[in-house]
């Protein structure tokens, strides 16, 4: 992707496109994390990072790396600020920044092209109770590069009543915690989880998901549980924890609503690093 900006300062950039070059919004989805370089009218690199869009053609940046009258700077700097002129922004990959590409397999599955989780098992063997009011962020790892068309969990023991949200957010590059909202799978319909039973929701547009790590959300508004794992087969094993821990959850108690689309700063509760893992999978549209 390719496309040009005329704006200065340190801030968000408007987009415009480029003549023969698919745009951003061609190739990823709103709040979607991608690589990214800006270069001067000479095709110097100015500034090298990670962004997203948060409009078509609105683009947020977060510099990793920048290079001004002849000075590199690759310690946290802050994002260049842009003199007048017309500057042109590309997809490239940026040195030491990482986007979570797709991981070897280990253990005793290899995901299929259809659905995938944070798990090596397709069998639910434990359950999470989902509390009141709560939601909770589970680390999500996606192999695939194509687009959804379809998402599933398993309610375990139901609730009187009881609803439930899910969703995927991307990353926070900064902080590793989750980020804006890519796509809520339940914005037309909730699941019903009055009753137990594997439950699915396709009313949504179909979105086009990149591999690399995000977090699922799932939200309730009357106690119940969700299919899960142990801690034991999660991809990977401790590779997002610490001595000898599996990946760690968000937890947050929010009142029941639509899914919020920033979750930038919010205030989260680590759970414990023994949790079991809860179970979502996707499906190609």
């Amino acid at each position: 992707g390719k496309m040009t900006t005329t704006t200065t300062g340190t801030g968000n950039l408007t987009l415009t496109a480029a003549s023969n070059f698919p745009t951003f919004a061609n190739i990823f989805s709103l709040e979607e994390l991608f690589q990214y370089s800006i270069l001067n009218s000479d095709a110097e690199p100015l500034e090298m990072g990670i962004g997203y869009l948060s409009a078509s053609t609105t683009f947020v940046r977060s510099a990793r790396w920048t290079f001004v009258s002849s000075t590199y700077d690759d310690t946290k700097p802050a994002n260049v600020s842009l003199a007048a002129g017309t500057k042109t922004v590309i997809v490239t990959p940026v040195p030491g920044a990482s986007m979570g590409k797709v991981l070897p397999s280990i253990g005793d599955e290899v995901a299929n092209s259809g659905e995938t989780h944070a798990f090596l098992q397709t069998v639910v063997n434990s359950n999470e109770a989902m509390g009141l009011n709560a939601i909770k962020l589970q680390p999500f790892y996606w192999p695939h590069s194509f687009t959804v068309g379809s998402a599933h969990v398993e309610v375990t023991t139901s609730g009187v009543a009881a609803n439930l949200r899910l969703g995927l957010y991307n990353v926070d590059s900064a902080i590793g915690d989750p980020g804006h909202l890519l796509v809520e799978f339940t914005a037309a319909t909730q699941i019903d989880a009055s009753s137990t039973g594997i439950k699915t929701v396709t009313d949504f547009a179909d979105i086009f998901i990149n591999p690399g790590w995000y977090f699922a959300a799932f939200f309730t508004d009357v106690a119940h549980s969700l299919g899960s794992g142990d801690n034991g087969k999660i991809i990977g094993g401790c590779i997002l924890g610490s001595n000898g821990n599996p990946l760690i959850r968000h937890d947050r108690s929010l009142t029941y609503a639509a899914l919020p689309a920033d979750l930038t700063g919010a205030a989260l509760t680590q759970t414990s690093n023994f949790t079991d893992q809860l179970l979502m999978w996707l499906g190609a549209a």
